[in-house]
């Protein structure tokens, strides 16, 4: 059974409460230099929202991906130093394989393995990974595909732009401690990164937009709020123009995963999301001037991100050469009848 709308307006509003409350520079600061937002993560854990997508039956909240539009947003307007979408997708892929989801639910990779027997090895990029922790992963291609859960072994930290957590870990020959049929052909996994990293970034896109807004009608110049300049009054209207489409894409993609969970719907939402990266974050920063750069200020903790996010989980670039060559496979005659059904259209 799915939760109703308004129920799951409020748990987002909580998260913005708990969120405007936590997050800040100060806090985000610290997790770059390598603190865990410990505290944060408790506050957060004892929401059960990690087990939002996971049916009631499977001991999850049974929410639809279109009910957790909000809780995405709300991650990402705040740069949320946290696993909790990964783990989100996680436990939404396991419940779909049928394997059982731990009240712990595990981080996960966009990373996909080599499945040799009963053996998985490669390499594998973790957000907030920590080694003796439990991530899943898709290991193999096509029908052979599983979902397999492992023990994160020793790594090494990966710089990123974004300068969030991510461990890289190499896994040789390692027994899955918990694995089973992926029921997507091995999409499930990478499909639900997708569309959470898109909903991520609609989210501190939007918060782009309105520090952009806020900015330019406080900060006088030759007399008045810069906002008052036509100049400034267009490059804001792009940005609006931008944010509109990302948000409208992922509510497309969250609709689909509710109703025909498939990689291309979370391509279409990660490929629009991402192309709107570039573009607010060169204006959100023109608006700003000097002052987005600085260390105590916002703006630049949440570009950074939207920068890493944007890579994450499938660029633009490598989801758009997929549906090219699906759409191509396909032939002629069924290029229509695909944009409709991933418009959401019969």
């Amino acid at each position: 059974m799915s939760l109703d709308t308004d129920t799951a307006t409020l748990l987002a509003d909580q998260l913005d409460r708990l969120f405007a409350q936590k997050v800040d520079a100060k806090l985000l600061r610290k997790v770059e230099a390598g603190e865990p937002a410990a505290a944060l993560e408790a506050e957060v854990e004892a929401l059960g929202l990690t087990l939002a997508l996971v049916p009631e039956e499977a001991g999850g909240a049974g929410l639809a991906w279109s009910e957790i539009g909000g809780v995405l947003e709300s991650l990402g307007r705040f740069v949320a130093p946290l696993a909790l979408a990964e783990r989100m997708a996680a436990g939404w892929a396991m419940a779909k394989a049928g394997m059982e989801v731990p009240e712990d639910v595990p981080l996960a990779t966009w990373d996909r393995l080599t499945l040799s027997g009963d053996k998985v090895s490669g390499t594998a990029t973790i957000p907030f990974g920590r080694p003796g922790a439990k991530v899943l992963a898709t290991a193999g291609e096509g029908e052979a595909a599983k979902l397999v859960l492992l023990e994160i072994p020793e790594g090494r930290a990966l710089p990123t732009i974004g300068r969030d957590p991510r461990l890289l870990v190499e896994f040789a020959s390692a027994a899955p401690l918990a694995s089973a049929p992926d029921p997507m052909g091995g999409e499930a996994l990478p499909a639900a990164l997708a569309v959470v990293r898109a909903g991520q970034i609609a989210g501190a896109i939007n918060h782009a937009l309105a520090e952009s807004i806020d900015y330019g009608n406080t900060r006088v110049q030759f007399g008045r709020p810069i906002g008052k300049f036509q100049a400034i009054q267009h490059l804001v209207a792009e940005q609006a123009g931008e944010a509109a489409a990302a948000k409208a894409a992922v509510q497309l993609a969250l609709r689909g995963m509710d109703e025909a969970p498939s990689w291309q719907a979370a391509a279409v939402a990660k490929i629009r999301a991402g192309l709107a990266v570039e573009p607010v974050s060169a204006v959100a920063h023109a608006v700003h001037g000097a002052i987005g750069v600085t260390e105590e200020h916002m703006l630049h903790h949440t570009t950074r991100r939207l920068w890493q996010w944007r890579d994450e989980a499938g660029d633009e670039n490598a989801w758009s050469e997929r549906l090219g060559r699906a759409a191509i496979a396909g032939g002629g005659g069924e290029l229509w009848k695909t944009v409709v059904a991933l418009s959401g259209g019969r």
